[in-house]
């Protein structure tokens, strides 16, 4: 272990090339601390923004690629526009699933029931005129004064859910529903004198009734637009939850639009996907779409994806640049040694241990350079982290400002609004080095430093100490 004190001796007597290494090692070690600490803050906030939004995976049709088909003229069946329940039945097996809804959305005509009236455009400033006209044959045409939501089960539904629809009296919808279940708003049944157990019937736009029994009364509180008050099925007292294997007569697609699976863990989501998409078996997937309300996530976790991206690229060029200069030091540290080298082997000091004292010297000064970098990476990578998310989150902001947008709001009259959870981008990394990440850095630290310390000395195995003598710089 001779070569060990020489190294120390040689540390103690160079003390300018001992600052130089220990001053490069140390950010080098700083750099990829607070990149790794960054990588690492990002992949936990990810997970927390998951979490946050929630397990709710929804299948339902691409809005963007049915209009690009439209526009571009290309023929869409009706039935490609129905998610199979065969797909459905596969998919709520899997074992990420811990439950399920479908739903499509349709409408009644008046029939037998008296719907809540609407007011009259007069009254309400921008109102919407209720359509009518006549067919072909002169006949009037009946606009829908029910809309209707067939479902599975709505103990899940968000408007249930958020206490937007609360039942009453009765029961929720449910998936083991054997009749032809609905549940009917408060006010529209006591306008008909409906009551849990009563039957009613509904008229679909072919004049053809299918008999229902009440199974809840709900209360809606929900608030719509002035403008859709003049129209009698946008009404929210109007709006009937029927059980969808009944429905298919008054649903305007004919066939389930949308499945909504939430699953045991807010993390399966991305194989969860993965394996859905497999299972389904329509004939155009483009159409369909797997969301987890992707636009929003990605909002939140936008700026910090870029930041770990940035802060990669950051320790990729250290290790590859810190190294190319730590071998150059060494490099350079060894042409001036030659006379030493040329004494120690002439002594019969083995080539091995010669290269292991240059390598024990480096891996002294790391040693130091990695325990400052500990204490240091925290307050240094928290801060370089704030600044840049801070940086990434105005440019959004800023692009967001700058960009015009046309805003276009469809009003499905009858279908639910879908309801996006309001989210910021996160504006905080905590940055924090673990111990996962001291021994990782600290692995790579090492491969780093052997090899840029051994490949310069391996030239050290072909000289003779005769020529280490007479051999010039």
């Amino acid at each position: 272990m001779d070569f060990m004190r020489r190294a120390f001796i040689s540390i103690k007597a160079k003390k300018g090339k001992t600052i130089v290494l220990f001053t490069l090692l140390l950010v080098i070690f700083s750099l990829v601390f607070t990149g790794y600490a960054i990588q690492k803050s990002t992949k936990q906030s990810a997970e927390l923004a998951r979490k946050q939004l929630g397990a709710k995976v929804t299948l339902q049709i691409n809005q963007e690629e049915l209009m690009k088909k439209s526009q571009s003229g290309e023929k869409i069946n009706e039935k490609d526009l129905i998610i199979p329940s065969a797909d459905i039945d596969k998919i709520k097996e899997l074992p990420q699933v811990d439950d399920y809804i479908v739903s499509s959305d349709g409408a009644a005509l008046k029939g037998d029931l008296k719907p809540l009236p609407a007011k009259k455009q007069d009254d309400v400033q921008g109102g919407m005129a209720q359509v009518s006209g006549t067919d072909a044959n002169g006949k009037k045409i009946e606009t829908p004064s029910f809309s209707i939501k067939a479902v599975n089960q709505t103990a899940n539904l968000d408007s249930f859910k958020d206490k937007t629809d609360k039942i009453i009296s009765g029961k929720p919808l449910e998936t083991s529903d054997k009749e032809n279940t609905a549940l009917i708003e408060k006010q529209l049944a006591e306008k008909n004198n409906l009551t849990v157990g009563d039957r009613f019937k509904l008229t679909n736009e072919k004049m053809r009734q299918v008999e229902f029994i009440v199974q809840g009364i709900y209360q809606s509180n929900k608030k719509i637009e002035p403008q859709l008050e003049t129209i009698e099925m946008a009404l929210p007292g109007n709006k009937f939850y029927v059980n969808i294997k009944s429905a298919k007569d008054f649903l305007l697609s004919g066939g389930i639009e949308k499945a909504e699976f939430t699953l045991k863990d807010p993390l399966e989501i991305n194989t969860f996907i993965d394996k859905a998409k497999k299972l389904t078996a329509v004939e155009d997937k483009d159409l369909f779409q797997f969301d987890a309300q992707n636009s929003t996530y990605n909002k939140m976790i936008g700026p910090i994806e870029r930041v770990a991206s940035f802060s990669n690229i950051i320790v990729i060029i250290t290790l590859i640049a810190g190294g190319l200069i730590l071998a150059l030091i060494v490099l350079l540290s060894i042409r001036e040694r030659k006379f030493e080298m040329g004494v120690l082997l002439s002594m019969g000091e083995s080539k091995v241990k010669l290269m292991s004292q240059f390598l024990a010297e480096v891996l002294i000064i790391a040693a130091l350079a990695f325990s400052f970098s500990c204490v240091l990476a925290n307050p240094i990578g928290q801060a370089i982290s704030n600044q840049m998310l801070t940086s990434e989150i105005t440019k959004e902001g800023n692009d967001e400002n700058n960009s015009m947008k046309q805003g276009t709001e469809a009003v499905m009259l009858g279908g639910d609004e879908e309801k996006e959870v309001k989210a910021e981008p996160i504006e905080k990394i905590d940055v924090s080095i673990t111990s996962d990440i001291i021994g990782e850095v600290g692995g790579l630290g090492f491969i780093l430093i052997f090899l840029a310390t051994t490949m310069p000395c391996l030239f050290i195995i072909r000289l003779q100490p005769k020529m280490l003598f007479t051999q010039k710089d």
